[in-house]
């Protein structure tokens, strides 16, 4: 027979760039922490990049209601871009949850 499943986690983050980037262009950048479970969630969330300035602190602390969502979103500068920069977003949460998410950037020089 055919069956049919659906992979879920219980708490997770997704990351969102820009498409295009160049250097000195301003663009905002976020992360969409998902909580998947029946208790509220607070986390904190670290943003760390190569090639681009964050403006602003690049950790926040959010809190996250039980089966919703939250967005954390942080304006950036294109520095230097080159290949293989990365953007990295780390959420520990109070529960104990650990999450990480990271793009490589790639391009040409």
């Amino acid at each position: 027979g055919v069956g049919k499943s659906i992979a879920t986690r219980p708490f997770l983050v997704r990351l969102e760039l820009p498409r295009f980037v160049q250097e000195g262009d301003r663009a905002q950048t976020k992360a969409i922490i998902q909580n998947q479970t029946d208790k509220h969630v607070n986390a904190k969330i670290h943003l760390r990049v190569t090639g681009i300035s964050i403006e602003g602190d690049p950790e926040r602390t959010i809190s996250v209601p039980a089966r919703g969502t939250a967005v954390c979103d942080w304006m950036m500068t294109g520095s230097t871009f080159f290949i293989n920069d990365w953007c990295n977003v780390v959420v520990k949460s109070n529960n104990g949850c650990f999450i990480s998410s990271m793009i490589i950037m790639t391009g040409l020089n």
